[in-house]
């Protein structure tokens, strides 16, 4: 029942609250572990172990990304709220 404009409050919002924070917590928390294995180039335990540092290093990247789009649709919410009901396409 809420305008488009309401809806995009609701979105922005929650964008500043819940996803952002989480972003920045997540990278905060993950950082120092992810350098931690890739510092000591981690392995697997298992005889002729993998690799662990790569997949690690994901975590970071995937937050990384998670915060960009978390940023692109803040921006997004941003203009509907900046732009007049009757101007918009």
């Amino acid at each position: 029942r809420l305008s488009r404009q309401g809806k995009a409050w609701i979105d922005l919002v929650g964008g500043f609250v819940f996803l952002l924070p989480f972003c920045l917590f997540g990278l905060w928390t993950c950082f120092p572990s992810v350098m931690n294995s890739i510092d000591s180039r981690e392995l697997s335990p298992d005889p002729g172990g993998l690799p662990r540092y790569p997949i690690k290093a994901v975590i970071l990247v995937c937050f990384s990304l998670l915060l960009a789009q978390g940023l692109s649709e803040i921006i997004k919410r941003l203009e509907i709220i900046r732009t007049p009901e009757g101007e918009r396409e």
